[in-house]
């Protein structure tokens, strides 16, 4: 779970600081980001401190599902196609390159939280110690 603590933050670190570097932050629309930052945190809570179940899989399938998205506007924009609204034709090569490793650290993240560890910690719904008997089955 520490792994995918460090991955998680990672990702919303590079996204975020990618768009004030590249000045996609605008203010008028600061209020969504904003909400946007208190849905992660809201994620991250239940997955990370309260071994939620269902938050797992939902963070799961947002990031597959944004992943995939990302891939296919890649490949689209290789074929000349429009997708997204031309999104991707907007963003320069390095925001596409930042984008990339944003997705790849959600991947990663997700990852994380399937590990054997990770399985263990959820079924203990987060409760286990330096002393517990499950930390042992952890290395078998």
């Amino acid at each position: 779970m520490v792994w995918f603590d460090g991955l998680y933050w990672s990702a919303i670190a590079v996204g975020y600081g990618s768009e004030v570097i590249f000045g996609r932050l605008d203010p008028d629309f600061l209020w969504i980001d904003i909400i946007s930052l208190g849905v992660m945190a809201v994620l991250w809570y239940m997955i990370a401190q309260r071994a939620s179940n269902i938050f797992k899989w939902i963070f799961a399938v947002l990031a597959i599902f944004s992943a995939s998205m990302y891939g296919l506007a890649f490949v689209t924009s290789g074929f000349g196609i429009e997708f997204l609204d031309g999104i991707w034709q907007d963003m320069s090569s390095p925001e596409q390159w930042v984008a990339g490793v944003v997705h790849l650290l959600d991947l990663c993240g997700v990852s994380c939280l399937f590990l054997k560890s990770s399985q263990i910690w959820f079924e203990s719904n987060g409760n286990i110690v330096a002393e517990a008997d499950h930390l042992t089955d952890i290395f078998k």
